[in-house]
């Protein structure tokens, strides 16, 4: 995943998935937030936030075809975003 002009990160498939969705919901409703993720920077793993903005791409690869995300599990992750303005994963 590349967020912005940063560096690419390595982000689990099913964890860029989310990401992504989360960010195309940003895009749309034109609100936005930070979303917290367990990532695999340089081989150790860590933890990384970003702040989710419609003005800020976002470039994913994935490793292979991730699973698809339940309806409910994107609605209650956006009502979290814009509720609290933060969603971990």
């Amino acid at each position: 995943m590349q967020y912005g002009d940063g560096t690419p990160t390595v982000v689990d498939d099913r964890v860029l998935a989310r990401v992504a969705a989360l960010h195309d919901v940003v895009r749309t409703t034109g609100h936005s937030f930070t979303v917290t993720f367990t990532n695999n920077l340089n081989g150790q793993a860590g933890q990384t936030t970003i702040w989710l903005n419609p003005a800020i791409d976002l470039h994913a690869v994935y490793e292979s075809e991730p699973d698809p995300i339940d309806h409910h599990e994107l609605t209650e992750l956006t009502a979290l975003g814009l509720a609290l303005g933060d969603v971990t994963l």
